[in-house]
């Protein structure tokens, strides 16, 4: 739903609200509420809000029906907006509950909440953490930005090894992976353990669910972990994944079954720089060991016909623009349930399957190496 929400009451409680003081906000600044999957950020629904006053907003939800997450986006209206690393103020929040939110625009992926779960006293030294290095990240990446727009390289490397050590910082990290993984009471943790599913495996997985309290197992967040285990048993290495019928860009109709006997590499990619690393490495296999039974899938939401002209200019990415396998786009309506059925969390994304049809790796571009080395084992040069 998209629709001009102002400061008002909201008789069921349903609702949430968010009373916000926001240094920097003007009268006439659009704020948007996009409520997401926690587990692929599958947008769900947006709201949008103007703000009617300077230096804060109120803000009625619609109606939701449980816990969810929602991302806060600001979008001033008389001025350029700044430049961030993130994709705006993540937020976990249920229906009743009563949030205070409190920042400034010019880090407002950093703004302080409180009310809901953001009380937990377990959570305090966490949230500090994180706001603390959205605000550093944002700063080193706007300066990185900045001396790409000045053509400036050395600069450019000096904020690219400053916004990676700013990032690379442990203690964060391990504080919330500790809270994560023994806090069995807490909608957060499940919540935030939706968003490693990733890099988890599926007997990891349900046994995480299970040490869940039952009250968390029946939240919303609970509920999407259980539909995520049956997902990651369908593409679980060692396991045979389900069947599917795509149709490639060109209009061609292309089932996993034809592959049957080849080994097929299904590649979901985007315009990253995990991507334009990989691509030609990819590229490589393919000539390699196409003729040994190599075969290549591609998955993108990207339009092959309109990739930006730019990527000509880019020795990184033109490679991308032309390609000998197959292309899928995950836009197409025909094509929608892949990206959720097959896990397509992120990009670039490798998945290969054997000539049996199991599973053999999957990864992001973690899995390169592997998948050279396997290909060489078993094709040969």
């Amino acid at each position: 739903m998209i629709g001009l929400l102002l400061a008002g009451g909201c008789a069921s409680r349903k609702c949430f609200t968010i009373s916000a003081e926001m240094a920097g906000l003007q009268a006439g600044d659009t704020l948007l509420f996009t409520q997401c999957r926690a587990s692929d950020y599958t947008v769900l629904a947006t709201d949008t809000l103007i703000a009617v006053r300077s230096g804060g907003f109120d803000y009625v939800s619609r109606p939701i029906e449980d816990l969810g997450m929602f991302i806060l986006s600001y979008c001033p209206a008389h001025a350029e907006p700044l430049v961030y690393c993130h994709r705006g103020r993540r937020f976990y929040t249920g229906p009743g509950e009563r949030l205070t939110f409190d920042g400034t625009t010019e880090y407002y992926p950093a703004m302080r909440i409180r009310g809901g779960m953001y009380d937990d006293p377990r959570l305090q030294r966490i949230f500090f953490l994180e706001d603390s290095l959205a605000i550093e990240s944002n700063r080193a990446y706007r300066k990185l930005f900045a001396a790409r727009q000045r053509g400036d390289q050395d600069s450019v490397s000096y904020y690219v090894d400053r916004y990676l050590e700013v990032n690379s910082r442990s203690e964060y990290r391990d504080l919330l992976r500790q809270f994560v993984a023994s806090a069995d009471d807490s909608p957060y943790a499940a919540a935030e353990y939706l968003e490693t599913l990733h890099r988890v495996s599926l007997d990891e997985a349900q046994e995480r669910y299970g040490r869940f309290t039952p009250e968390v197992r029946q939240s919303s967040f609970g509920r999407e972990l259980e539909r995520m285990l049956g997902i990651l048993r369908n593409i679980e290495p060692g396991n045979t994944p389900s069947e599917f019928t795509v149709k490639t860009y060109d209009g061609r109709t292309i089932r996993l079954s034809d592959y049957r006997g080849k080994y097929l590499l299904l590649y979901h990619w985007g315009y990253c720089p995990g991507t334009a690393w990989v691509h030609p490495l990819l590229l490589n296999l393919y000539e390699r060991f196409h003729k040994g039974g190599f075969e290549v899938l591609g998955f993108t939401n990207l339009d092959m016909d309109q990739l930006p002209d730019e990527w000509e200019e880019m020795e990184d990415f033109r490679p991308v623009r032309n390609h000998p396998w197959p292309t899928v786009h995950t836009t197409d309506p025909a094509n929608a349930f892949i990206k959720e059925d097959y896990y397509f969390c992120g990009v670039p994304i490798l998945m290969l399957i054997g000539p049996d049809g199991r599973t053999l790796l999957r990864g992001f571009t973690e899995q390169y190496k592997p998948l050279k080395e396997l290909l060489k084992e078993r094709i040969g040069e």
